[in-house]
């Protein structure tokens, strides 16, 4: 469905847009209840024609939901009428979300009565026409964000109020945190069947009042996260999801384990990054109050823990795992091995090339620059210490959830690579402690950085990451040769990366050049027909979900 053309659209209305048109639907209104003249006055004063397809313009005035493309509708005005009363039932608010721009017809109601508003739309090009209809009215008191919904938008929080203008099966328990004392939650719950429901903060404890019948389009966040948007859906995960799930953390644990290569240059390519940040940083105050309050499910749910769990025994069992089958390869065909990362990266830096933009180039390089400067600084030779393995712990979680930098690469830096690696292996439990104990540090602490960072500078961040990317590929890079080459035992001299003939001329040994890149090759096509599958298996269930709705 199209916009209408870029013409400057008549604000005031002629004809069946006309300010007579619109006195008959604000009669309308009333006759079916809505007393807040505040809001009467804002509905009689907003063109509600500006933000309809041209050729729906005729029936901006009639009380009816209307098509705006993307499977999306503009609400039905006494809808509109009828949570914004609600809303500001209490009086004036100072802040408030609405989670679902739509063409930012309800948008512009709460921008006229609110200080600030900020609303949050999954569906880009929506978000970027309601942006331009909203500033054409003149609105500067709107904060725009692209992303999904169903976890609010804790940053511009408490709210005084906010508004879903989408049904979730659920109440999204993410949202309930992020009102003010007294704050009102208005939300059409179901599916089928759905009602509109007020939930009113007061203190720990939330008040719910069942309202009227209603019909909305199905609450739909970006994929990974459907278990807030269905905080009380058992099980969250088939078994099948299960299993990949756990077979891409099995993936991610023996790659954190190959100096150069990153868990999350992994978790990048299985199309997981940004859930498993985002339930990382869930461990907050909220999921302490529902454990207080003995909420198990919710508390489970809050923090994505039916993905969460199949993925950390994966990487713990990938990193046992690798212990001795990758370290066996590595020593046995590090050509090969090398060669198949490097597929992995140049596959994963074409699939995030969309998000990269001429304008943030000195970030990209700014990535790159950060790993090649990684590749100057010396091993510590230093002794181990407890507090050395917490503190190496932190480090290296936070290298682990950054695609292109590797936790193995910063603990030989820090000199306790082989410290761990026997730790794992002869199961010394007193290391591993002080290093788990550095890691949880180090997740809560960068993984909350990480989401500020992706939701706050969104292009700019995918830039850096691409950049760690690029600068990662000569840490992998498998034909490197001794300062001093006299045998391909010598590994006391400091390496130098060189092309495969020259590996070949100075170490006297096969450079398997063919082979290697058969392996670049493989690696290339693993990840973009896993990514194919992925996306292939989101297109299915969100029609399977719309033929549902149907």
């Amino acid at each position: 469905m199209s916009f209408r053309t870029e013409s400057t659209p008549n604000l005031s209305g002629i004809g069946m847009t006309s300010q007579r048109t619109r006195e008959r639907l604000l009669g309308r209104l009333m006759d079916q209840g809505i007393t807040s003249m505040e809001v009467l006055d804002v509905i009689r004063s907003t063109p509600r024609h500006i933000f309809l397809d041209e050729a729906l313009s005729h029936r901006a005035y009639e009380d009816v939901a209307l098509p705006i493309g993307f499977n999306q509708t503009i609400s039905q005005p006494y809808i509109v009428a009828r949570m914004t009363e609600i809303a500001f039932l209490s009086g004036p608010l100072t802040n408030v979300l609405e989670i679902g721009t739509g063409c930012g017809y309800q948008t512009s109601i709460l921008a006229r009565l609110a200080k600030r508003v900020t609303t949050v739309e999954r569906i880009k090009p929506l978000l970027d026409k309601a942006r331009k209809n909203l500033r054409l009215l003149g609105l500067r008191n709107i904060d725009f964000r692209h992303g999904d919904g169903s976890l609010g938008y804790k940053r511009s929080g408490p709210f005084d109020a906010i508004i879903t203008t989408a049904a979730p099966q659920q109440i999204p328990h993410e949202l309930l945190f992020q009102l003010n004392e007294g704050g009102r939650l208005i939300i059409p719950v179901g599916g089928d069947v759905q009602q509109l429901q007020l939930i009113t903060r007061r203190g720990e404890d939330f008040q719910c009042e069942k309202l009227e019948d209603v019909r909305f389009v199905p609450f739909a966040g970006r994929p990974g996260s459907e278990l807030m948007e269905h905080p009380s859906t058992q099980g969250g995960l088939s078994n099948v999801e299960r299993a990949v799930v756990f077979a891409k953390g099995v993936v991610m644990g023996m790659s954190d384990s190959v100096p150069g290569v990153s868990g999350g240059t992994i978790a990048l390519i299985a199309g997981i990054y940004e859930r498993l940040i985002r339930a990382i940083s869930a461990f907050d105050l909220t999921v302490l109050k529902l454990l207080r309050r003995r909420e198990l499910v919710h508390a489970w749910h809050h923090v994505d823990g039916p993905f969460l769990l199949p993925l950390a025994l994966g990487m713990f069992s990938g990193l046992l795992l690798s212990a001795n089958t990758v370290l066996y390869a590595l020593a046995y065909a590090p050509i090969l091995v090398g060669s198949f990362f490097i597929g992995l990266v140049l596959a994963a830096l074409f699939l995030l090339s969309g998000e990269f933009k001429l304008r943030y180039a000195l970030y990209f390089m700014l990535g790159a620059g950060v790993v090649a400067a990684l590749g100057w600084v010396q091993p510590s030779t230093d002794s181990v210490t407890g507090l050395g393995l917490f503190v190496a712990g932190a480090v290296a979680i936070s290298a682990m959830l950054l695609p292109g930098l590797s936790g193995a690469f910063i603990l030989i830096l820090l000199g306790v690579y082989e410290t761990m690696l026997t730790a794992l292996v002869t199961f010394d439990f007193d290391k591993i402690i002080f290093f788990a104990a550095g890691c949880l540090v180090g997740l809560m602490a960068f993984s909350r950085l990480l989401t500020w960072l992706l939701g706050r500078f969104h292009g700019q961040s995918y830039s850096v990451i691409g950049g760690l990317l690029l600068g990662s590929l000569p840490a992998i890079w498998p034909w490197r040769v001794p300062e001093a080459a006299v045998s391909a035992e010598d590994a006391g001299a400091t390496m130098r990366l060189v092309w495969p003939a020259d590996y070949a001329a100075s170490l006297g040994v096969e450079a398997h050049a063919l082979a290697a890149l058969l392996f670049v090759g493989l690696g290339l096509v693993v990840v973009l027909l896993l990514n194919r599958l992925f996306i292939s298996m989101n297109s299915a269930s969100a029609l399977k979900a719309s033929q549902k709705d149907r």
